[in-house]
């Protein structure tokens, strides 16, 4: 069970509770831990949590949060798409933030976005 994984990590001090979140205890950690993932794992990590914000974002109608999902869904990778969809879903994004980015006057950052 996962919150038994987590617990023990907090047992060991290697994660710390905070409200009803859990956080890495020093950023060693987390970094230790997100180096030991292997490749496909971690791009597929992120293109999900890039997917999970989008999904915000459309829901909540800001751009709070454009930046960092459309980040994650390009750590992700063109090869952790599987299916088409995604790709338009990640096209659009990308010119989104691009968008945004220019209307902020960051045409260094929009670049990166086209």
């Amino acid at each position: 069970n996962i919150r038994d994984d987590l617990d023990g990590a907090v047992m060991k001090g290697l994660l710390d509770i905070i409200g009803n979140q859990y956080r890495f205890s020093h950023d060693r950690i987390q970094e230790a831990t997100y180096n030991m993932m292997e490749d496909g794992t971690r791009r597929l990590f992120h293109f999900t949590y890039g997917l999970s914000l989008v999904s915000l974002s459309i829901e909540e109608g800001c751009d709070g949060s454009l930046f960092v999902a459309v980040n994650q869904l390009n750590l992700g990778g063109p090869a952790i798409v599987q299916d088409p969809s995604q790709s338009f879903t990640v096209a659009g994004m990308n010119l989104r933030a691009g968008k945004k980015a220019m209307e902020m006057s960051d045409y260094e950052t929009a670049y990166s976005y086209f």
